[in-house]
């Protein structure tokens, strides 16, 4: 009995002892380090790590996508336009009508039909972009703009539709629809342009063909160990080769150089050279010139501190639409544009961005007649990063004899007016 009583106790005072040392190292043992929360370098960093940044002038601002995910974007955009065409320094123009008979009003009807041929209410844009990434070396994206339907355009619904390939680190190809590498105008995320239209220039450089959307291969390098340091973009286009051609191989050859060396700004210089003429057939089938030999070049500067914002381009080049000049003489224009912002943060959600922008453009150096500066000033209220209400309002000072591009009924008297537009835009974004 007392052997029994012993070993009890031994084997509770064991037990006793054990859950005493339990205890204390418990009590004394070093806490385990939490893991630090991601910062916003981290998190920037494990960004690039996992994505793949593409020079393609994608119209979201989220370019890259991570790897293994598939996304789906909406952008709307909803305005009301209103235009007030300015007659009175073209009046002695408008006269000169054929036979020396008086031809005002005739020519007032058109110049005012095609300077409002915006005007109303409409939907400016309807963008539906697909973008799969399954890996980090290969990636998609599709993008429609269902409101081209609405505008009778329906080969232009297609924006972008291309594939993007990361052979290493330094090399990334890119294939099939997507944006010329020139001019930042062109380059810029619509969804986030702070304007209601991109500008006379930009309008231009899409009728010369060096600018906008085509098909095509290039390739983006970024040689250096800090990327930011310096970027290339090269690339071969169709250039509006759709028909037989003389000559065989891409009709525009693009390239593009950035670099980000330097803290809050970013320098950028582009061209984009047509190596040969460009023909293509009118509507009884008779063959003409549509593009010249030519090309543009750009450069331009970005520069961001705290909630200031600036973006400027200058360029020059070559007009090539070849139908509207027959003198043999070479044409070549010269654009120069920038913009600033200011973002003010109401409150946590609410957002006021107003901005400024000035652009010059001179369509014709050869004949002295052609400029236009445009005007303008932008109210953007964000609500969030889904809603943004945009209120624009532009005027367009035209030379006096400057005609329009776009050929159409009596062209060849059809002059462009100064002109004073406002805009109200709701854009819903997802």
């Amino acid at each position: 009995m007392q052997l029994k009583r012993s070993v009890r106790s031994k084997i509770r005072q064991l037990a006793g002892l054990l859950l005493l040392v339990t205890v204390s190292s418990g009590a004394f043992a070093k806490p385990k380090k939490k893991a630090p929360a991601p910062t916003a370098n981290t998190t920037r960093q494990a960004a690039e790590a996992d994505t793949m940044a593409s020079e393609a002038g994608d119209a979201f601002s989220d370019d890259a996508t991570p790897a293994g995910t598939y996304r789906i974007r909406t952008l709307l955009q909803t305005r009301f336009t209103h235009t007030a065409v300015d007659l009175g320094p073209i009046q002695d123009k408008l006269r000169q009508g054929p036979s020396g008979v008086d031809v005002t009003n005739l020519y007032r009807d058109q110049i005012f039909e095609h300077a409002r041929s915006g005007d109303g209410t409409d939907i400016n844009r309807a963008f539906l972009r697909l973008a799969a990434q399954p890996t980090r070396q290969f990636g998609m994206k599709v993008l429609a703009d269902f409101a081209e339907f609405l505008h009778k355009n329906q080969k232009g619904a297609l924006k972008l539709a291309y594939g993007e390939m990361r052979v290493n680190r330094s090399l990334t190809l890119t294939a099939g629809l997507f944006k010329i590498p020139f001019s930042l105008l062109e380059l810029l995320p619509i969804a986030d342009y702070e304007f209601a239209d991109v500008g006379v220039t930009d309008a231009l450089i899409k009728d010369l063909g060096v600018g906008g959307r085509d098909i095509g291969l290039m390739a983006a390098v970024t040689p250096l160990q800090k990327k930011r340091y310096l970027q290339l973009s090269i690339g071969a286009y169709d250039g509006d080769n759709h028909n037989h051609q003389r000559y065989t191989g891409p009709g525009i050859f693009a390239a593009r150089a950035r670099t980000r060396a330097i803290p809050h700004l970013e320098l950028g210089a582009d061209c984009a050279y047509r190596p040969h003429a460009v023909r293509d057939l009118d509507a009884s089938g008779t063959p003409y010139e549509k593009h010249a030999q030519g090309g543009a070049c750009s450069a331009d500067a970005t520069f961001g501190y705290k909630r200031f914002a600036f973006r400027g381009e200058f360029m020059k080049g070559k007009r090539t639409d070849s139908p509207l000049f027959t003198d043999h003489i070479t044409h070549q224009f010269s654009a120069l544009w920038g913009l600033a912002t200011y973002r003010i943060r109401l409150s946590r959600s609410l957002v006021l961005l107003p901005a400024v922008r000035v652009e010059w453009l001179d369509e014709d150096q050869a004949t002295g007649v052609g400029q236009t500066t445009l005007v303008s000033a932008a109210m953007n209220l964000n609500f969030g990063r889904s809603t943004r209400l945009l209120m624009d309002l532009s005027r367009a000072n035209v030379q006096v004899g400057t005609k329009d591009r776009n050929g159409g009924t009596a062209a060849s008297q059809r002059y462009r007016p100064s002109t004073t537009t406002g805009v109200v835009q709701l854009q819903f974004l997802l």
